[in-house]
């Protein structure tokens, strides 16, 4: 009986002391992965993020490529409306990949201020199609579907 409470003490204390912050947020950019506890949108353009230690980093938008934020992955990707690209980038949270082919979307405020969502499936980063009312339950079926 000592043994086996002998050996809980060592298990309870040993796996304490490897357990810390979990992090499980990232900053992808050209230098590289960083990960950190926690990224939030700063102002003026800017992912404000907490190292375990409590310091913080921030990033200008245009010097990243990919980031994660709270378990929602977002990708800089080209954004087209119509089937026509725009001119910037602006970054896409990813929803879905299956077979190489990514659903993703993108929220824009039209004039009005109202928050229209966007679908666009990409493979391997290039862009295939924009989903709208003609082929979303064809896109639905092959993104749900096993």
């Amino acid at each position: 009986m000592k043994k086996l409470i002998l050996i809980a003490i060592i298990a309870t204390v040993t796996l304490s002391a490897y357990s810390g912050p979990v992090v499980t947020d990232y900053v992808v950019t050209e230098d590289g992965v960083t990960y950190f506890t926690k990224v939030r949108y700063g102002t003026n353009a800017y992912l404000v993020c907490k190292n375990e230690d409590g310091s913080k980093v921030k990033y200008r938008k245009n010097e990243i490529i990919s980031y994660r934020k709270s378990g929602e992955v977002f990708q800089k990707k080209q954004v087209f409306i119509k089937g026509k690209p725009c001119e910037d980038c602006d970054f896409l949270k990813l929803l879905k990949t299956k077979h190489g082919f990514s659903i993703y979307m993108f929220q824009k405020n039209d004039a009005n201020g109202n928050l229209n969502k966007l679908f666009y499936v990409y493979k391997d980063d290039k862009f295939v199609l924009e989903i709208n009312k003609d082929n979303y339950l064809q896109m639905m079926d092959f993104f749900t579907k096993s």
